[in-house]
């Protein structure tokens, strides 16, 4: 099946009644025995009222650069996606009859003098430019809402004329199978490239009712005032990477989470495989040195397991001692420890495990027969299956939820900054981790061997087999929608993904804010790291021979590049006192989309600015 992406220039929504208040008079005529006999009319005054000062958290889906970003987005035209297809034109920009879209998008940076405020609608009624505005209408004075105050000398560069307001606004289809599937964005795109080396704010703003034949109105005053329904911040690094880089760049030597062999025959077999080094107290406060190994394994196979042992009733039935140099593995003792110590801090676990075993074991063995006990059966306790809860519990403690971070990783040398590593989950650490939590109540023998006889399924691993991988990266504060698709197949060396089926994932965890923990049923041996499909962006190209350093490739039908076909790009000028100057990050867009040849609509503009979503594959070695 198909997915494709179509841009359509506008989704004008169905006719309505503009903003305002309005009057209904309804009058009856009755004719009784041929004679007419008039019902009192009755009127109603209503308010059709959109509330255009603010969007909803749904209306915005993205936005693009990302929230909080850092990266070289210096050819990137901002835009952000709404979730309503109709909503650029639910408003208008111009008068009643117009159809000009009422949102624009601006970017101002570190050295824009914008002033921001909360004010109510009442204030904001009284500012220039404001008396009429049609979103006022409907709504309570004390009603509030966020407002830019911008100098008309600088809005006079960056605002767009109508012409350019109506290209940078768009609605883009998910079409499947060649059938739109009735899912539909609207997007609406800046005409400034961000500066490099500097933090930008973009702003969407309201601009309804504000132009008039076909530029801005800025009213009275040295300083206009607009609304903005939605702002975000990023960073632009000079000559810095973007998500491609960042990924790329990636350390992943070793390939897996372990600590680098360091040439000595009796300790590399044991690094490589995962082990660390710890300091070990021991009961009769004696100090050792211990090895110790997390549930990440370098290996596909952990080797042979302690299944002959489990259940057992303490953590020391775990401990392993090493023939050849006398040291103790503690690796499946603490995981053992580290899961009843959690089973013991989720109350609402160990209660309904609690009550659930006991009376499950009432049931099977008092006085070696199967007891009905009422008040039980009431409570539904000696029903095989566990508590909701339970399952539920045990499931995300197969996905390692909740276990601590230095339990994963022992030594911070085995993640360094910047750093992506791939592993196995050793099954036998998830099995001793969850006979852990299930040991409450195993006290005696004969609860060892109950549990043995009872409860082994409880106490099975979920997934037969678990990979993944750990990155730590700017990459996952950065790029918060960043996606992760693993691959147990084959990949094409040209990286075509065409085909191929992503395996079940389990959820991602992040662990902090840049560390991110991927979970796959299966063997991972290929990763694709990907951006959201939304944050396919709209950009220009650079090009140091061009006059502004910028340049457009131009694409075909098919939406791929067209070879050897660009267009320059060219900045906005401003005329004041008889001179016309450039003002340079602002693109003409008018002058560009004559260059790219008519007739230009917003959805052929939006197909030509386009730029891919940047992805990279990573191989297991």
């Amino acid at each position: 099946m198909t997915n494709e992406t179509r841009f359509v220039s506008t989704h004008r929504p169905a006719p309505q009644l503009r903003d305002g208040t309005y009057t209904v008079t309804v009058r009856q005529d009755l004719t009784i025995r041929g004679k007419a006999r008039g019902v009192r009319a009755v009127s109603r005054r209503f308010v059709v009222a959109g509330d255009h000062r603010a969007l909803a958290p749904e209306d915005v889906v993205s936005v693009f650069p990302p929230e909080g970003s850092l990266g070289d987005h210096a050819n990137v035209l901002p835009h952000v996606l709404l979730g309503r297809g109709t909503l650029p034109w639910e408003q208008t920009g111009g008068d009643d009859t117009s159809d000009l879209p009422w949102l624009a998008l601006l970017l101002f940076d570190e050295d824009d003098q914008v002033d921001t405020r909360v004010l109510t609608l009442a204030e904001i009624a009284a500012l220039p430019g404001f008396g009429d505005e049609p979103s006022m209408v409907g709504q309570r004075d004390d009603d509030r809402a966020v407002v830019l105050g911008v100098p008309r000398d600088r809005l006079a560069e960056l605002i767009p004329t109508a012409a350019e307001l109506s290209l940078l606004t768009h609605v883009r289809q998910k079409v499947v199978a060649g059938r739109a599937d009735g899912a539909e964005l609207a997007a609406v795109l800046s005409a400034r490239l961000p500066r490099a080396g500097r933090t930008s704010t973009a702003h969407l703003v309201s601009v309804a009712g504000r132009y008039r034949d076909g530029a801005f109105d800025p009213g009275t005053g040295d300083v206009v005032h607009l609304i903005s329904l939605k702002s975000w911040r990023f960073a632009c690094v000079q000559d810095g990477p973007g998500f491609a880089g960042i990924a790329e760049s990636l350390d992943r030597t070793p390939a897996t989470v372990s600590l680098p062999a360091r040439g000595r025959p009796s300790v590399d077999p044991y690094l490589t495989r995962g082990f660390v080094p710890l300091p070990h107290r021991l009961r009769q406060a004696e100090r050792t040195v211990s090895w110790y190994h997390g549930p990440l394994s370098p290996q596909r196979s952990a080797g042979p397991g302690p299944t002959d042992l489990l259940p057992v009733r303490a953590a020391d039935a775990l401990l392993r001692v090493d023939p050849d140099n006398g040291m103790i593995d503690v690796s499946y003792a603490s995981a053992w420890q580290l899961g009843r110590l959690l089973a013991l801090r989720s109350k609402r676990f160990s209660t309904a495990y609690g009550n659930w075993r006991q009376a499950r074991r009432r049931a099977h063995h008092a006085d070696g027969q199967v007891t009905p006990v009422p008040v039980l059966r009431a409570i539904g306790a000696a029903d095989p299956t566990p508590p909701e809860v339970v399952g539920a519990w045990l499931a995300d403690l197969n996905r390692l939820t909740d276990v601590p971070f230095n339990y994963l990783v022992p030594d911070e040398r085995m993640l360094p900054a910047e750093s992506l590593r791939f592993f196995h989950l050793d099954p036998w650490w998830i099995r001793c981790l969850l006979d852990g939590a299930l040991s409450l109540g195993r006290v005696t023998e004969g609860d060892v061997a109950y549990d043995r006889e009872h409860l082994a399924d409880l106490g099975a691993q979920r997934y037969p087999m678990v990979s993944g991988f750990l990155i730590r990266s700017a990459l996952v504060s950065g790029f918060s929608g960043m996606l992760i698709d693993g691959y147990d197949v084959p990949v094409p060396e040209n990286g075509d993904l065409t085909g191929l089926t992503p395996m079940t994932a389990l959820p991602a965890r992040r662990l902090s804010e840049n560390v991110l923990l991927c979970l796959f049923v299966g063997d991972a041996s290929t990763l694709h790291l990907h951006l959201r499909p939304e944050t396919l962006h709209f950009g220009v190209d650079h090009d140091p021979h061009a006059p502004t350093g910028w340049r457009k490739l131009l694409r075909d039908d098919a939406g791929k590049l067209k070879k050897g076909r660009d267009v320059p790009v060219r900045w906005r000028r401003i005329t004041r006192a008889g001179t016309a100057r450039p003002v340079e990050q602002v693109v003409d867009v008018a002058a560009l989309a004559g260059d790219i040849g008519s007739p230009v609509t917003p959805a052929r503009f939006a197909k030509e600015m386009i730029e891919g979503v940047p992805s990279v594959l990573f191989r297991r070695s």
